[in-house]
């Protein structure tokens, strides 16, 4: 018997109908800085609590980590933040392609500006340290470091410009060193790294694309287990029961399984060995479910909920659009257009105009309305407005030496 999120019981959190009238002219937040034009140069100072405008015209956006891009209403792809030049190498520190380390004169190795990259463009995800954009007559190209295979180009070559992986693709969706594909027949394909059985297959990278489900509307993915939500509503999962990926045992992999029903979107906590512990669920019906390990880091749980209901999902908010989930903190789009946030904000990454030093908030604070896209990396946070307009907030893309000093 699948787990119905159809449950008459109240969320934890309510939050209340906006005054006035629905339907305005959209404003830019309460909290904004003054500018009068997108950003051309380094925001200064580097660390902005406050959201600023920094493109316009804009219809898509993608973050993960430090990396950033969005296309525009003319379907340009633009791209900035840290590249992949700025990336720490193994020797300097172990795990530096999982958990974000970067090489010494980090300011000449990022684009703080966005700039152009390709034409064309229908959807774009961005990964770790590469990226894949899928094109109007549905070819996926990919550019980035290529490690595990994760271009999946059948080689591990590091690609600087986009290159062609494969036609017939839906959309794509890039995470930490993986990659995974819904082509236009709905099946999920997967390649890059598998240390944490994501892939399913017994190697440890797969650096050419494998079939893996058919009938898939969307996937999520951490290092150790990938989410799928299939066209009929099933959430389904498989992956590193241990949620770890650094010791390797097949006894530890768990087969696909449906595991509930009803579901619109699911999405792992993104970060290390807690990946495979903790996620949240979207319901068809708006309902968001916050499961497992989701207390004050953006799972808007709070422990003594979780102390009431045990190891099953807990309702936490209702009319949910969407959620985006970063570094221990979250972002939530109302289907009224409001955007929240929860969870640790000691580099401004939630978006309130202030910094706060120490634990987070589980309680779901307004940060701006009139939005119809968003996204979260390590430290910032992006919401994207009905009228085109890109705001951005938080630490420097992802980029974690950043000073507080002289900020309010």
């Amino acid at each position: 018997m699948l787990y119905q999120c159809n449950d008459d019981s109240p969320p934890i959190f309510s939050i209340p109908a906006p005054k006035g009238c629905k339907t305005r002219k959209v404003s830019p937040p309460r909290c904004a800085l003054p500018l009068s034009t997108p950003l051309t140069e380094r925001p200064k100072p580097p660390l902005v609590p406050k959201p600023y405008r920094i493109m316009q015209n804009i219809r898509s956006v993608s973050s993960l980590v430090h990396r950033n891009a969005a296309i525009d209403s003319d379907d340009n792809l633009w791209v900035w933040g840290a590249t992949e030049k700025a990336r720490a190498t193994e020797a300097d520190m172990p795990y530096a392609g999982i958990v974000g380390a970067f090489s010494d004169d980090i300011d000449q190795k990022v684009d703080f500006v966005p700039k152009l990259m390709m034409s064309n463009a229908d959807s774009v995800s961005v990964g770790h340290w590469h990226t894949m954009c899928v094109t109007k007559d549905r070819k996926l190209w990919g550019w980035g470091l290529n490690d595990y295979g994760e271009l999946g180009i059948g080689s591990f070559i590091d690609q600087p410009t986009p290159v062609f992986i494969m036609d017939g693709v839906k959309r794509a969706f890039a995470f930490f060193g993986i990659t995974f594909a819904i082509m236009e027949d709905n099946s999920l394909w997967g390649w890059g790294n598998n240390q944490g059985f994501v892939l399913k297959d017994e190697f440890e990278t797969c650096k050419s694309p494998v079939f893996l489900l058919d009938d898939v509307l969307t996937v999520n993915a951490s290092l150790s287990r990938v989410l799928v939500v299939k066209r009929n509503g099933e959430l389904w999962h498989w992956g590193d029961r241990t949620g770890c990926t650094h010791q390797r045992n097949m006894n530890h992999y768990f087969p696909p399984e449906a595991v509930m029903e009803g579901i619109k979107d699911a999405i792992n906590f993104p970060d290390g060995v807690l990946s495979g512990k903790s996620m949240l669920i979207l319901a068809q019906s708006g309902d968001l479910y916050a499961y497992a390990y989701c207390d004050k880091n953006g799972g808007m749980c709070p422990q003594t909920a979780r102390k009431r209901f045990g190891n099953t999902p807990i309702k936490v908010l209702s009319g949910v659009e969407n959620v985006y989930w970063g570094h221990y903190f979250s972002l939530v789009l109302l289907k009224n257009g409001r955007l929240y946030s929860s969870g640790i904000n000691t580099q401004g990454q939630c978006g309130r105009g202030r910094i706060t030093i120490g634990n987070g908030s589980n309680r779901p604070q307004h940060v701006m309305s009139d939005v119809i896209d968003a996204a979260a990396g390590r430290l910032h946070g992006m919401a994207l407005q009905a009228n085109g307009d890109l705001w951005i907030w938080g630490g420097e893309y992802g980029l974690s030496d950043i000073s507080i000093n002289g900020l309010e």
